[in-house]
């Protein structure tokens, strides 16, 4: 499905890409400095590793890297009630081709029924290489499931990507 403009910063002069990709990423916990500052508040850096995958049409992808990192903050007021849940986080893609884009998100975080933290929120673009170079457009977490507990803490996200590329 084409659409005009793809999610993460918003203001391009001229449109060249018009797709809407579902994007997948499949990514682990490979480190984690949370710790609890207070009793039930908990703060903190954190990274993860993957791949990204866009969907390009009903049967097409592009695999790449991804990488992300972050910080945690969150209360809880008891072991099954959160107060307040943020998470901010810088996620890129890179390509095999060395083509890269760049994303900054806000995101907030509940108790899901099972017990494990769902994250939502958006992004925006921030830096783009190669072919991805002048992107503007914004990210949304259309869901997120954690698939193991930590430490590996695996999860599988759903993003849609809306941006614009200038024309070259």
């Amino acid at each position: 499905m084409a659409r005009i403009a793809l999610v993460v910063s918003v203001g391009a002069l001229a449109l060249a890409c018009t797709s809407t990709p579902n994007n997948r990423t499949f990514n682990y916990q490979v480190k984690s400095d949370v710790k609890e500052v207070s009793p039930g508040h908990w703060v903190g850096p954190w990274e993860r590793r993957g791949v990204c995958v866009r969907m390009l049409g009903a049967k097409d992808e592009e695999a790449g890297i991804f990488t992300a990192d972050g910080t945690f903050d969150g209360q809880w007021t008891s072991p099954t009630t959160v107060s307040s849940c943020s998470s901010k986080l810088r996620a890129t893609c890179t390509y095999a081709d060395g083509s890269s884009h760049t994303d900054e998100a806000n995101l907030t975080c509940k108790l899901g029924p099972d017990g494990k933290l769902v994250f939502e929120g958006q992004g925006v673009f921030v830096k783009g290489t190669g072919r991805f170079e002048g992107i503007q457009g914004t990210s949304k977490i259309l869901s997120s499931k954690h698939l193991t507990p930590p430490p590996e803490d695996m999860s599988y996200d759903v993003v849609d990507f809306k941006y614009t590329l200038p024309k070259k």
